[in-house]
């Protein structure tokens, strides 16, 4: 654990403090999600995505 001295009332350590949590908090999320099973967490192989224009379908009615 990290301790924070800080006061909101005199704005002493406020701005500080808060950086540091996210930072904190950035890490452990990235962390947790380097660890994590893709089943667990949603993420999966799907189609790639290009700039490129798909061509156009000649058995299309439209």
């Amino acid at each position: 654990f990290e301790f924070f001295e800080a006061s909101a009332k005199d704005n002493i350590n406020v701005k500080q403090t808060f950086e540091r949590l996210v930072d904190i908090i950035c890490e452990k999320m990235s962390e947790s999600l380097d660890a994590a099973d893709p089943a667990v967490t949603g993420a999966k192989q799907g189609p790639q995505l290009s700039d490129q224009q798909a061509p156009p379908h000649q058995d299309c009615a439209c």
